[in-house]
């Protein structure tokens, strides 16, 4: 069994995603003026992209999450989903002033069906004001 890798990164530059940056850039028919790169590891090497891993889950509404992603629980409080390198997995961070309360690194597996993803980082901002 293959276990399953997928990527986005977010171009600083275009202010834009990219998805599924795994796959060589060539396969998904960008211009390469463009997108300034060819091959998934162009992306790892530069300032112009931050990459981001999908975390191999999915949101209620089966939507992939990827770290940076904000996600909100049944209950109204918003997280942000990020890799917690001591523990290496993927852990939600509570927004300050949005279920702050609840304390540092939760467990993503254990709201995982009551997640639904709100934005990112990248895209969404503002919903950390």
């Amino acid at each position: 069994m293959t276990r399953k890798y997928k990527f986005r990164a977010w171009d600083k530059e275009k202010k834009k995603m990219i998805n599924n940056i795994e796959v060589c850039q060539v396969e998904h028919n960008y211009p390469q003026e463009d997108e300034c790169s060819e091959c998934f590891g162009d992306f790892l090497n530069n300032t112009r992209h931050i990459v981001m891993q999908w975390t191999r889950l999915q949101d209620k509404n089966e939507k992939d999450i990827y770290e940076e992603d904000y996600v909100q629980n049944s209950r109204g409080h918003n997280f942000r989903v990020y890799w917690l390198q001591d523990d290496c997995r993927f852990a939600l961070q509570a927004f300050e002033g949005y279920g702050a309360h609840l304390g540092g690194a939760e467990d993503i597996t254990e709201w995982i069906d009551e997640l639904e993803i709100i934005g990112n980082k990248f895209e969404n901002g503002e919903l950390l004001k």
